[in-house]
């Protein structure tokens, strides 16, 4: 199921951490928000097999069908705030379908894909291209050191897992993690105007606080 996210401001589709986090590391599976999340409310795991089986009959025209009925604006879209975007070669065929049906939208899809070479030669030559494709590579500790390579590709990149008081010399730091306060303070979630972090088609690595 298509749910909005009031704190981002967009629509975002979910899915189940257990059957598509294959790519994680073992600091991402340890210190994940949604670990927190599921203590507190069993049944999100039910909710994440609905939206696996939803997941899995989309495609280009069907996603466009049920965002042209939608209300609030689709013009961002952000990929699994639950789970991986791309577990296997038939998550990136899906994703280029739908994201070429719908040129309109700008999709933001983080994921550990990249640590699968297969994965990651298929984004880079099918996603990546698109002008409404904004694929970002997570990292966390045990694997900022691919910065640097993953750069040279052109990859965007998310990374958490360093809470210091000052965000990497080498980083955009998000405004939203970065300024809790002062975002409560206004009514449109920062994430839907943000053009110099993840949504940038350019090669950075956005620091996230507190994730």
């Amino acid at each position: 199921m298509i749910r909005y996210c009031t704190d981002i401001g967009m629509f975002a589709l979910d899915r189940p951490r257990d059957v598509t986090c294959v790519h994680a590391t073992e600091y991402c599976w340890n210190s994940c928000f949604n670990n927190k999340l599921e203590r507190a409310f069993p049944a999100i795991h039910p909710r994440d097999i609905r939206n696996e089986n939803y997941y899995q009959r989309l495609d280009g025209p069907s996603f466009k069908a049920v965002m042209k009925r939608k209300r609030k604006s689709t013009r961002r879209f952000r990929g699994c705030t639950r789970g991986e975007n791309f577990s296997n070669r038939a998550d990136v065929l899906r994703w280029y379908d739908i994201i070429t049906a719908n040129p309109d939208t700008d999709f933001w899809l983080p994921c550990r894909a990249w640590r699968d070479k297969a994965l990651r030669a298929l984004i880079l030559e099918l996603l990546m291209p698109l002008p409404n494709a904004h694929v970002a590579a997570s990292l966390d500790p045990e694997t900022i050191d691919q910065w640097p390579e993953l750069q040279a590709e052109g990859w965007l990149a998310m990374y958490f897992g360093d809470d210091n008081d000052t965000p990497r010399a080498d980083s955009f730091a998000c405004p939203k993690t970065w300024h809790h306060k002062h975002f409560k303070a206004v009514s449109k979630a920062p994430c839907t105007t943000c053009t110099g972090g993840c949504f940038s088609k350019k090669p950075i690595l956005v620091h996230l606080k507190q994730h």
